[in-house]
């Protein structure tokens, strides 16, 4: 992944060695990466999988590509993480994920760097599908989906699972 930039954000490359250094904690990725990282970040589900994500990286180095940090250009501060869950599959199918700690909600974070993500991905020529997920109860990263292209395509009891329309971002 090379820079991408929009009005507010920029996403870079979460590189190994800044995930090493993630997985050390707060002021590791920021002497790596040379940003500031929020105090809230990482989530708690997120940073109960860096230790594994370190693991899959080492074996297939190649997923890097894939993944980025969210970082705020109005004071350099990481705040959200972008990527997909792997590379994308044999058929070009890539499920993204993403998440933004809570200070930096409900101000169009998210949606502004889904949709930059997403457009990326759509320039891949590995990728031909682009897939999400979030729980039912998740309203704000339904919001996200919505109004970054994607289109509600199943659900089941707990899980709404969503397909961009047409592969291009809103």
């Amino acid at each position: 992944m090379s820079l991408i930039e929009t009005k507010r954000l920029q996403i870079i490359r979460f590189s190994m060695n800044c995930l090493e250094a993630a997985v050390e904690g707060k002021e590791a990725l920021k002497k790596a990466s040379g940003y500031d990282v929020a105090a809230e970040w990482p989530n708690r589900d997120y940073g109960e999988i860096l230790p594994w994500l370190l693991e899959q990286w080492k074996k297939h180095p190649e997923q890097q590509k894939w993944s980025g940090l969210i970082v705020h250009k109005g004071n350099s501060m990481i705040i959200e993480e972008i990527g997909g869950k792997g590379a994308p599959d044999e058929n070009g199918v890539i499920e993204i994920g993403y998440g933004i700690v809570p200070k930096y909600e409900g101000k169009g974070y998210a949606t502004e760097a889904v949709r930059a993500f997403v457009h990326w991905l759509t320039q891949c020529p590995e990728v031909n599908k682009v897939v999400a997920e979030c729980a039912k109860e998740n309203i704000a990263s339904k919001r996200v989906l919505e109004k970054a292209g994607f289109q509600l395509r199943a659900q089941d009891d707990a899980m709404l699972f969503w397909e961009l329309k047409d592969n291009s971002p809103a």
